[in-house]
């Protein structure tokens, strides 16, 4: 068949066959087989860039090779260091720096064939690595600097090295992007932020860092500042995003040699603002801080999703939140994953969330242990569903080694907060709730729940508040099932007299319940009743039945006041006439008594009303009297108008009859009678007058 007249199409076909296979394999296109343009020295390798070569292989080691620009290429260039160094500058000067801009390119190291190598010190040794950069303070990238669109892909090789102002390692701005599959970026140094890597915007936009796996170690703030800078690991700020779900932040179990990210200022493994930061996978590990956040700092504008991964062995030597401190307007929304043994010297929490943080804080399906205190609240609304707190420890009793709460603390599903002591490690230490601060519980809590409260006062102190319509709740039924106190002389109890039932205290008179069967009593218009029902005569609370093993509220065992029962006396509240009573008749009214006490209608009366009778006035003559003829005098009822009359006798009467004034006056007028006085000064005055003409007549005789 080979030898016939279809050698020329098999051997065609078996081309075909050879390059359809080579294209999904799956090999990059640094791929053994490519055409690789082999380099060994600082000319060769620019002049190969300048060129137009996508595929560049040191074959030794390059020194003094100072600044490298990849600008506006039209393809990927793939840079294999092959076990060999890049060194970009010999001397202690300011330069030596790769420049990706508007162009991508790849680095590997074919050598290294898995990232657990760089975990081997004699491998590490070996690897191919770019080292040599230093830049002044206002630079970005002490090694390599992406900006204006440029992408970066490190899939092997050491980032060794390097002084900046923004990312002793690496730098992204400027709607860049950077993916990190393997490799390690080690020992950088930052004067300003981000001395691993630094992740920034621009006018362009913000960028994008993807890390898959690789580690981040050894980096550091430089020593010969004074500032204290943040993020040693990685930092991300105006608008860029970081994905990180896989690889390691910090340096676990590698060589301590290589060490850990540590900075004197926050956020010793990642710190964040205005930005996003999303962990999905990998480990935060071993980073150490000055201040705040040994593992992650979120600081104003960042926004943080953690769905899976680890946060452990971090360190804030003189801060809060050894593993994430959480400060201002962040969000922190945690889904899943594990947070343990990290120390803040003060003690300050595992998780931080700062007084000034407004944004409610969200942790859920994830396991808080062997922590300097677990999650440390300084007063932010935070919603804990479905998480583990234990064994971690608080430096005082008291001070709640699970859980610190000074802001608002929501319970929902199964949480198991237990276990967690101070360094004495003989008191249990696990919610401590401020004076006033409560827990929020909106619904039932599954069976294995277990929740330790701080209780050390002499008198009771209140876990929950009413929820309207959750008196049935399975937690408020039996709450020692659930609330466990740190302190043996304390239970968790209903409170039995709260009219609504919706609240629960730790009591400190632990006892064994002495039940009581009470009899039914009859409510009234003030108080309602009850219902036979068992009752613990030492504490008050009730139950189902006199196993005293099922609490139930009040509510259950009342029954509702009784309106028509009167408490109270009955006393006049108003009265309505029926009837109008007059002169000669009766009238009627109702009147309405009251309850003295609830002020509710009691009884109604009829009431019979005396007939008013009449009111007359004075009499009036209203025909006279003459000698011949009686008169008339009359009077009115000034109420109902009724006229009485009565005569008067005529003057020829031999009886003697009234007199009026009138009548006094018209015999005057007629003369029938003159008086006494009149006649008497008649007299008086004819004598005068007789002695007078007497003396006239002597005088005029003389």
């Amino acid at each position: 068949f080979i030898m016939g007249k279809n050698f020329k199409v098999f051997f065609l076909f078996f081309v075909t066959l050879c390059v359809f296979c080579t294209s999904f394999t799956g090999v990059d296109t640094y791929a053994e087989g490519e055409s690789w343009v082999d380099v060994s020295t600082a000319e060769a390798l620019k002049n190969a860039i300048d060129s137009g070569t996508t595929s560049i292989r040191l074959t030794g080691d390059i020194s003094d090779a100072r600044v490298v620009q990849i600008i506006d290429k039209p393809a990927a260039i793939t840079i294999d260091l092959n076990g060999h160094t890049l060194n970009l500058s010999d001397s202690f000067t300011y330069d030596g720096l790769i420049e990706i801009e508007n162009s991508e390119v790849i680095i590997c190291d074919s050598t290294i064939s898995t990232q657990a190598d760089y975990e081997d010190a004699n491998k590490y040794a070996v690897a191919g690595k770019i080292t040599g950069g230093r830049g002044p303070v206002g630079r970005h990238g002490g090694i390599i600097s992406v900006s204006n669109g440029g992408k970066l892909t490190l899939d092997g090789g050491v980032i060794y090295g390097g002084e900046a102002g923004y990312g002793g390692g690496v730098s992204v701005i400027q709607a860049s992007s950077f993916t990190m599959k393997k490799g390690c970026i080690d020992f950088g140094k930052a004067t300003r932020a981000g001395a691993g890597v630094y992740i920034g915007g621009g006018e362009s936009g913000g960028s994008t860092f993807t890390m898959e796996n690789g580690f981040i170690r050894g980096n550091k703030d430089n020593s010969g500042s004074n500032i204290s800078i943040n993020g040693g690991g990685v930092y991300v700020s105006g608008g860029s995003t970081f994905n990180m779900n896989g690889g390691q932040i910090g340096y676990g179990s590698q060589s301590e040699e290589i060490g850990s990210n540590s900075i004197k200022g926050n956020g010793g493994g990642v710190y964040v603002k205005d930005a996003t930061f999303n962990f999905s996978g990998g480990s935060i590990t071993e980073n150490v801080v000055t201040k705040d956040g040994g593992g992650i700092y979120l600081d104003e504008g960042a926004n943080f999703t953690m769905t899976s991964g680890e946060i452990y062995n971090n360190q804030a030597s003189a801060g809060a939140g050894a593993a994430i401190c959480v400060c201002k307007a962040a969000s922190c929304d945690i889904t899943g994953g594990k947070i343990y043994e990290n120390q803040s010297g003060n003690f300050l929490g595992a998780i931080y969330i700062s007084g000034d943080c407004s944004v409610p804080v969200k942790i859920s399906n994830v396991e808080i242990y062997q922590n300097y205190c677990g999650i440390y609240n300084e007063g932010t609304d935070v919603t804990l569903d479905s998480v583990t707190i234990k064994n971690n420890k608080c430096a005082v009793s008291g001070n709640g080694a699970g859980v610190y709460d000074n802001g608002n603390l929501k319970l929902v599903g199964k949480n198991y907060i237990y276990d967690n002591k101070d360094t004495s490690e003989t008191r249990q230490a696990n919610i401590y709730l401020t004076d006033g601060k409560l827990l929020e519980i909106p619904s039932d809590l599954p069976d294995d729940t277990k929740i330790g409260v701080w209780s050390d006062s002499t008198k009771p102190v209140k876990l929950t508040d009413g929820y309207g319509n959750k008196a049935n709740t399975n937690w408020k039924k039996q709450p020692e099932k659930f609330f466990v106190s740190d302190n043996d002389e304390y239970f968790a109890q209903k409170n039995p007299y709260d009219k609504t039932g919706h609240e629960v205290y730790m009591i400190n008179s632990k006892h064994t319940h002495s039940i009581s069967e009470i009899a039914a009593t009859t409510g009234d218009c003030m108080t309602k009743g009850t219902k036979e029902h068992i009752k613990c005569t030492t504490c008050g609370r009730f139950f189902e039945d006199t196993t005293g093993a099922v609490e139930i509220d009040i509510i259950d065992v009342t029954t509702e006041k009784n309106a028509s029962n009167h408490a109270g006396k009955a006393v006049v509240a108003g009265e309505v006439i029926d009837v109008e009573p007059t002169c000669t008749k009766a009238g009627s009214k109702t009147v309405h008594y009251n309850c003295d006490k609830c002020k509710g209608e009691m009884k109604t009366e009829k009431v019979e009303i005396d007939a008013l009778g009449h009111k007359f006035g004075d009499w009036v003559v209203t025909k006279e009297a003459t000698t011949n003829e009686d008169g008339v005098e009359t009077r009115t009822c000034s109420l109902c108008g009724t006229i009485e009359t009565r005569p008067i006798k005529a003057t020829t009467s031999t009886e003697p009859s009234k007199e009026s004034s009138n009548d006094k006056a018209k015999s005057a007028k007629t003369g029938d009678e003159i008086p006494v006085a009149l006649l008497f000064t008649i007299m008086i005055s004819t004598l005068i007058g007789m002695i007078y003409v007497l003396y006239l007549k002597r005088k005029y005789i003389k």
